[in-house]
Order: C-alpha cells, then sequence, then structure tokens
C-alpha cells in the first residue's frame, strides 16, 4: 500500500460524507443541491438504485429527488452504515 493510500481513503470518506449530508434533509427542511452538485463535473452521469439500473444526468436525479422532498418522504438521512477497503491490483502478462 502506496504511503498516500491513507490520505486517499479519508478524502474519499469525506466526500462520500459530504454528498450524503448535502443530500439529506429534516422534516421542512431541504437538501443542499449546491452542496452536492459541487463534487461533479458537469456532464457527470448518475446511477440512482431504481431499477431497471439507467444513468441520468446530475439535473436529472436532483429534480427526481428534490419532488420527493415534502411528499410521503418527509425527511431523508443518507448515512454510511460500514466501509471495507479493497486493493485492486493489475496484472500485466508478457509473453
Amino acid at each position: 500500500m502506496s504511503p498516500d493510500s491513507g490520505t486517499d481513503l479519508q478524502a474519499i470518506r469525506a466526500l462520500i460524507e459530504r454528498q450524503f449530508a448535502s443530500m439529506s434533509w429534516k422534516v421542512d427542511g431541504a437538501p443542499d443541491w449546491a452542496g452536492f452538485e459541487n463534487d461533479f463535473v458537469p456532464d457527470a452521469q448518475l446511477f440512482p438504485l431504481a431499477r431497471p439500473t439507467s444513468s441520468q444526468s446530475l439535473a436529472a436525479f436532483m429534480a427526481r429527488m428534490d419532488s420527493l422532498v415534502g411528499t410521503t418522504l418527509r425527511s431523508l438521512e443518507e448515512v454510511v452504515l460500514g466501509t471495507s477497503t479493497t486493493l485492486a491490483v493489475l496484472l500485466q502478462a508478457v509473453v
């Protein structure tokens, strides 16, 4: 593991926690879409858990989630329940 991998993992965890906090809301509250949007490039594609799986633009994802605020989904709190770190190794065969 490289010396920077611990720092990289901390940065990834912070990013995920920030995004979860941005898209969460309390009763009579609203998500922080500006904060959520800041972590993406303009043409980013998101893949919500809805089935069948299909990509959505960032704007479409935020509009769909925003349409749920204050309806039967009165509040939403996204939290990290656990993490697992996997190291991927790329092997190149030389023949």
